[in-house]
């Protein structure tokens, strides 16, 4: 990475003012791309314009775009831009998109919204603040977490919502953890309540000195994979 990487990181955030939406999609998807070798110093020149599209850009697929983009910055001059995008964009992407930039950046000044998006919204703005919450890492979201594990209708938020217990780490998730392992019908919300089991961090490191829970994860984990593995071949033989 040198110099010039840097001015064609520069050029682009220029081009987020383009009045071609082509061009703008071009500059966000290319910004997109140099977040991973541009230093810090000079991604965070692309923060003001980057909320600039956020708010005000005409297209949704601008905007969820450049929430993903101010996630991955992970500057917090991004949150409460992302929290009004979240709270009153009218396209769904954008909003679920701006969940998952608020756990990226993990400030808990978005807690409160995200914890009610998890009961009110649609599945994948669901999806993503599941995960956001246990990126964020408060203990103010485990029962609600517990809840959509429980409860939730959709398996990918039920999914995300152990990973999320499992990030967290509270002893309050041990037994819905367990009940989920052995209760869902879905395989990859046991998959990821078998690993937050296996793999827990915080208060529930005491779960790896206990032999049945570790012995009932590594079962669990087994059978998810024989499971993925038969659906894989079955799709092979279509």
């Amino acid at each position: 990475m040198g110099a010039k990487d840097n001015s064609d990181f520069l050029k682009y955030i220029d081009d987020l003012h383009d009045d071609d939406n082509e061009v703008r999609k071009t500059a966000v998807d290319i910004i997109c791309y140099f977040l991973k070798i541009v230093p810090i110093s000079i991604q965070r020149r692309a923060v003001k314009p980057l909320i600039k599209v956020l708010k005000n850009d005409e297209y949704g697929g601008m905007r969820s775009y450049a929430a993903s983009a101010l996630g991955n910055i992970g500057d917090k001059r991004a949150v409460e831009p992302l929290i009004e995008a979240l709270r009153n964009d009218e396209y769904e992407v954008v909003r679920s998109n701006a969940a998952s930039a608020l756990g990226n950046i993990g400030d808990k000044q978005s807690l409160g919204l995200l914890l009610r998006v998890l009961r009110i919204e649609h599945d994948n703005v669901r999806y993503s603040a599941a995960t956001a919450l246990g990126r964020i890492g408060d203990k103010s979201a485990v029962e609600p977490l517990i809840e959509a594990l429980r409860n939730d209708e959709y398996e990918g938020v039920r999914s995300n919502a152990a990973s999320a217990l499992g990030d967290i780490g509270d002893k309050r998730a041990i037994d819905p953890l367990i009940e989920a392992l052995r209760t869902d019908e879905d395989m990859a919300v046991k998959d990821s309540s078998a690993h937050s089991l296996i793999y827990p961090k915080g208060a529930m490191n005491f779960l790896k000195d206990d032999e049945r829970y570790v012995i009932e994860a590594q079962r669990m984990i087994i059978l998810a994979q024989r499971h993925r593995t038969r659906m894989r071949d079955q799709k092979r033989m279509l």
